[in-house]
């Protein structure tokens, strides 16, 4: 997370042979009554809501071959595992770095299903006529939570090569444990196949569908994006994650941040 600290003035005092971090002061820079909500936006990052342009992004499969333009039509279902287990996954780039988690698929209400990876991060996804969508996500450790309405299309029903789903809804941005209203915005999304590739995971090798996502939000204090690159694999679901985040908060304060996940078993 990125520290709110000062923006006028002084360098911090340091460790020795730390280099000097400029303190900022976002009381000053924002007002006091927008702070909460600003620091909100920041912890939003963090879940993959916000993120760096399609341009810059890395192929989300470091370790494989060579993606392949091309791809056999598949069920959506088939992509996205939706039924109770238990897994690990292994990060490999960002604050998570080196760690190894446990993640649950459990069931929650209305027929939808959560996956919690632990300590971090949660998403609820429900099957709607053969389509699988993104009901909601919440950040564990900055106690936020975000729903979508209509709920975002994550995968089609039916998966091809040069078909691009896109659409729009309201996201509504809550305080985790209270349920605070913390702000609200507009999503837009855009999702394509962009082939295969094989991967190799701890988890084995697989041959994966590759994905891409972009999300354009519109928040009150901050315009962000998004780029998400997924690898699936057929009868399991997501063996590799990649998010690149960029946000330009209340027009003077840029952020950026990835992060990286792979499978590490069943």
């Amino acid at each position: 997370m990125f520290r709110v600290i000062h923006i006028f003035g002084h360098v911090a005092p340091c460790r020795l042979g730390r280099k000097p971090r400029i303190v900022i002061n976002m009381s000053t820079a924002i007002g006091h009554r927008h702070l909460s909500s600003f620091v909100c936006i920041l912890s939003l990052i963090s879940l993959g809501a916000c993120a760096t342009t399609k341009e810059a992004a890395p192929a989300v499969t470091d370790v494989g071959t060579e993606l392949r333009a091309t791809a056999t039509p598949i069920d959506g279902v088939r992509l996205q595992h939706l039924a109770a287990r238990e897994s690990t996954v292994t990060y490999v780039e960002g604050t998570h770095k080196g760690q190894t988690i446990a993640v649950t698929m459990t069931a929650a209400e209305d027929g939808a299903w959560k996956e919690n990876y632990e300590g971090i991060r949660a998403m609820v996804m429900k099957e709607v006529d053969g389509q699988i969508v993104l009901l909601a996500e919440e950040d564990v450790a900055e106690n936020v939570a975000i729903t979508y309405d209509p709920p975002l299309m994550l995968l089609p029903k039916r998966v091809a090569m040069d078909e691009k789903v896109e659409g729009d809804s309201a996201m509504t941005v809550n305080h985790l444990k209270t349920g605070k209203n913390r702000d609200s915005g507009k999503c837009h999304y855009e999702t394509r196949l962009l082939g295969m590739q094989k991967v190799q995971t701890p988890a084995g090798e697989f041959d994966a569908y590759i994905f891409e996502t972009i999300r354009t939000i519109d928040l009150s204090l901050a315009k962000v994006k998004v780029t998400i690159q997924t690898a699936h694999v057929a009868g399991k679901g997501i063996v590799m994650t990649r998010v690149d985040r960029k946000t330009r908060a209340i027009g003077f304060i840029n952020l950026s941040k990835s992060e990286a996940w792979h499978r590490a078993s069943w």
